[in-house]
């Protein structure tokens, strides 16, 4: 299984506290539905900036 780089995480309190659940070893439950709420949010943020521009 290889790796995808996808760059640089955006700098919000969500993704922010993803990585400090990753640092603190968090349990895979928890990094994956912080990582899921962060996620969702990003991309509906980059669809208000697609309809807003489109």
């Amino acid at each position: 299984m290889g790796h995808t780089r996808l760059g640089v995480l955006p700098k919000t309190r969500l993704w922010r506290e993803v990585v400090r659940l990753l640092q603190d070893d968090a349990a895979a439950p928890v990094i994956a539905a912080r990582t899921r709420d962060a996620a969702q949010k990003s991309l509906e943020r980059a669809a208000r900036t697609v309809l807003d521009h489109g």
